[in-house]
């Protein structure tokens, strides 16, 4: 009797490839541009268009069950989902849409450690990107700038014979809120690299409603 009240569970296997809403490799998705009808004069980003295929996902284990993951579209976009004790709906804690808005490239190593070194903007309470002042979001009640949070992208593409490869990110979210409205826009700044590559990357994206998107 007591052993049945307190036998532990087997944890359900992993999967290697996440897809809540069936977001998957070579999936089309179609997004609904109505919702954001009323925001695209107050966006400092173009959305991509209404239909994107996933080229590439991107796999992150946060800790504690909880795991991002990016599906990286055929327009310079990518759709990024939280979830947080497994990959169906209703483990999905947050989606977000993102469109690359800016790369930079450092070349030597001393303009990447401007970037990723102890005086690093990224992690400043504030970031102004195209003359908008934004908010940091992750850690925002800390004081002074923060260490960018550091974290392992395991990402697979659709490239014949190639393996997935680890992307490292020194990472910060920052916000502003649009005007008339009570959404946000996203600021992403990423410092990230492979073996074989170096960039800073600029990414900006709003708030992405379930009912917003349908995957094929």
């Amino acid at each position: 009797m007591f052993g049945k009240w307190f036998k532990k569970e087997e944890a359900a296997p992993e999967p290697s490839l996440p897809s809540p809403y069936h977001l998957r490799l070579k999936a089309a998705v179609d997004i609904d541009p109505i919702p954001f009808a009323m925001l695209s004069d107050k966006l400092h980003f173009a959305l991509p268009d209404k239909t994107q295929i996933v080229e590439a996902q991107g796999k992150v284990d946060l800790g504690g069950g909880a795991y991002l993951s990016r599906y990286y579209t055929s327009d310079d976009a990518f759709i990024q989902v939280n979830t947080t004790g497994g990959f169906d709906e209703q483990h999905v804690d947050d989606i977000k849409l993102f469109v690359f808005e800016e790369t930079m490239t450092p070349a030597t190593q001393a303009e990447w450690e401007v970037w990723t070194g102890k005086d690093s903007k990224i992690g400043d309470p504030t970031y102004l990107f195209n003359d908008a002042e934004y908010t940091r979001v992750w850690m925002a009640q800390s004081e002074g700038s923060i260490v960018p949070v550091e974290f392992e992208e395991e990402v697979t593409n659709l490239i014949e014979n190639e393996s997935p490869y680890t992307v490292v990110h020194l990472a910060m979210l920052y916000q502003r809120v649009l005007p008339e409205t009570e959404r946000y826009e996203y600021l992403l700044i990423s410092a990230e690299h492979t073996h074989n590559d170096a960039n800073i990357v600029f990414s900006l994206g709003v708030d992405l409603d379930p009912q917003a998107f349908v995957v094929i």
